[in-house]
């Protein structure tokens, strides 16, 4: 044993015979204890939803306020033709009341822009969905 092992102070863990050393003590554990660090408090979680996008909220707002399946149907329109617009399935809950009358077609569009693709559009029987616009011109400045 070197001397600075016989001036350090040793612990003795469990052994069955006495004076068999160890562990040399460690500086923290001799130590006095650390009080504790202040209780960090966080904001709580505002809800289990995801965030809604913030495009859709007029049209949301616009759309719980429609009194006819027509209205609903222009609103529903609307926001199908919104270039920026690219979250729809917040929509759905609210179109569903036009599913299965005369407006169906907007309905199912709306859950195409959801949850399906445009190969489900070109394979869909015509007047499953809307007619979509033709796409923009390519801009000539790329």
């Amino acid at each position: 044993i070197t001397s600075l092992a016989r001036s350090t102070p040793i612990f003795f863990l469990g052994s069955p015979r006495p004076g068999i050393h160890l562990l040399p003590a460690h500086p923290l554990l001799s130590s006095p204890p650390i009080p504790f660090l202040p209780t960090l408090s966080f904001p709580p979680l505002a809800s289990a939803e995801p965030p809604m996008d913030s495009r859709a909220k007029p049209y949301l707002e616009m759309a719980s306020r429609a009194e006819s399946p027509a209205a609903l149907a222009a609103i529903l329109a609307r926001a199908l033709a919104d270039p920026a617009l690219f979250h729809f399935a917040e929509l759905l809950p609210l179109a569903q009341p036009l599913e299965g009358t005369e407006r169906a077609a907007t309905y199912a569009t709306l859950r195409l822009f959801a949850f399906n693709t445009l190969r489900d559009y070109h394979d869909a029987p015509p007047g499953t969905y809307l007619d979509l616009p033709p796409p923009p011109p390519p801009n000539p400045r790329h």
